[in-house]
């Protein structure tokens, strides 16, 4: 539940994001939040998410202060992080103020067994976040499993294929190739095949290849600082 209501200080953008994980519905107050959430929403690994969940007090110069962190995350592991989301200028501008806020934070996660991370611009403009972007747009599809079998049976032949190369090589004629698209991002989504979401801009022209244990789908995770390992078939050439 959010204790507090998000504005736009009229340089921001504000609004609601329509969350699976959690409140229904999540407030964000900048572009690199929505951004965020969109990170948060493809992480397998993440349980829940509140915005604006708690209010830490402090003090500055002797004078009583208080400070909401952006976002509470709680993941399948059992941990549960406090994040900050700061462009690199907003950072600075604030000074004293947000590091006083930052060590009233840390302090507050430390003694009720959080954990506080801050995220700032240079990590949240990336390719992947355009990716999952416009793969989150599936999340509320499902698909036939006769479908899905022809997808990957035609995958599992190549090894590493694009899009493309699979479903003209399924399709019977124009109208069913473009009837399988949706599905085969549907398979992307759902991560049950996966490709280079780091590098690349995602078309139909990205390579794929089909998840395992030996070959995890391609996710971001928690700090979300690092790039996600690359795990593909050799037959495919990661940058």
């Amino acid at each position: 539940m959010s204790i507090r209501k998000v504005h736009s200080n009229g340089r921001t953008i504000v609004g609601f994001f329509c969350s699976h994980k959690g409140d229904e519905v999540l407030q964000f107050e900048s572009l690199n939040e929505q951004r965020f959430l969109f990170v948060l929403h493809f992480d397998s690994k993440v349980k829940k998410i509140e915005d604006q969940p708690v209010r830490m007090e402090y003090s500055l110069r002797s004078k009583p202060k208080s400070y909401v962190p952006d976002f509470l995350v709680e993941y399948f592991d059992g941990r549960r992080v406090f994040f900050e989301i700061k462009t690199e200028e907003g950072k600075k501008a604030q000074g004293k103020k947000f590091a006083a806020a930052y060590r009233a934070a840390k302090a507050f996660a430390y003694k009720n067994k959080f954990r506080f991370h801050l995220l700032t611009d240079v990590v949240l403009d990336s390719i992947y976040i355009k990716n999952v972007k416009y793969l989150l747009m599936f999340k509320t599809d499902t698909i036939d499993l006769a479908v899905q079998h022809r997808i990957l049976t035609e995958l599992r032949k190549r090894n590493v294929a694009t899009g493309n190369e699979v479903l003209k090589a399924i399709a019977q004629d124009k109208d069913e190739y473009y009837a399988l698209i949706r599905p085969f991002w549907v398979l992307l989504y759902k991560k049950i095949i996966t490709c280079d979401l780091v590098n690349l801009k995602l078309t139909m022209n990205s390579p794929v290849w089909e998840c395992s244990v030996k070959h995890p789908p391609v996710e971001l995770s928690y700090p979300y600082t690092k790039s996600p390992k690359i795990v593909a078939p050799k037959t495919f050439k990661t940058k």
